[in-house]
């Protein structure tokens, strides 16, 4: 196998990790075994300990040993899509650990010492079963991407109003939410956030402090009202409010003159405020099955 630096076995089949890998332990920093039949990851790949980039994801595993620990250089690691029941603790001593994807398996928490993960950026927890966001997040200075949509969530702690200044992107799409923090507008440096399909009756004025949010998606809530400090929301590019209870649009919507596309289907708007007739960058103003 020579110098090698790679290992890629992914749609192979295999039910257990290839003898020849640990041959090769010192030359082998990316390990890539996606979608196979691997049911257990074993003892010996403690040995793999230049491993950078880990995937097992779309696998069979239900757990994760303790051995995965002494892998103390993985940047990247994905174990998406497999059966991960309890917090896998090992992770933890990932001090160089960027990027994170745990979705698509049946967790309920994790663990305190995840908060020592102050290099992650990337973190996928989605379709997993989290009823609150584990604690430990609040303390991952350095977050860029949070994904959380398809869990169970059902509040937002105000703690993401001192954690989460460099969050880009937070995805809470298909949870139980109803309500929604004043410190939402704590994130200043969001670009995209995802509230879609969830209970939320009411939006917090402070939203209007997201003044470099690009995207918005609060399809398919149950809001009757906007707060006019939206106005302030002057990077806003792309907003959906499809299938809420709105019986009309607020004025500071028209006030946006980044908005490019806005998505208000299946409401029930009765009327549009005139001002709208005057948007001037507006390309897509959708509001098909409201009874105007």
């Amino acid at each position: 196998m020579g110098n090698v630096y790679s290992i890629i076995l992914c749609d192979r089949d295999l039910h257990h990790l290839p003898d020849d890998i640990y041959k090769h332990h010192k030359h082998v920093t990316k390990l890539l075994l996606r979608r196979n039949n691997i049911a257990e990851i074993p003892q010996e790949i403690k040995i793999l300990t230049n491993l950078v980039e880990l995937s097992l994801r779309d696998n069979l595993l239900t757990s994760v040993p303790p051995e995965l620990a002494c892998l103390r250089l993985l940047q990247k690691l994905s174990l998406a899509n497999n059966r991960i029941q309890e917090p896998p603790e090992p992770i933890a001593t990932f001090s160089h650990l960027t990027w994170l994807s745990l979705a698509s398996n049946t967790l309920t928490s994790l663990p305190d010492s995840f908060s020592k993960l102050q290099k992650l950026t990337s973190l996928d927890l989605q379709r997993n079963r989290f009823s609150t966001i584990p604690e430990c997040i609040f303390n991952m200075q350095s977050l860029n991407i949070l994904l959380l949509q398809k869990n169970r969530i059902t509040v937002i702690s105000p703690k993401i109003g001192r954690s989460w200044e460099n969050l880009l992107n937070l995805d809470l799409h298909t949870n139980d939410l109803r309500t929604l923090p004043d410190q939402l507008g704590c994130m200043k440096s969001l670009r995209r956030l995802n509230l879609a399909i969830n209970k939320i009756i009411e939006i917090p004025t402070t939203i209007g402090q997201l003044q470099l949010l690009e995207w918005l998606n609060l399809n398919d809530n149950k809001l009757e009202t906007l707060p006019e400090s939206m106005q302030s929301m002057q990077s806003l590019v792309k907003m959906g409010i499809v299938q809420n209870r709105l019986r009309t649009l607020p004025a500071a919507l028209a006030k946006l003159n980044s908005l490019y596309k806005l998505d208000c289907r299946r409401n029930n708007i009765e009327c549009l405020p005139s001002i709208y007739k005057d948007m001037q960058g507006i390309h897509s103003l959708l509001l098909e099955e409201n009874p105007l």
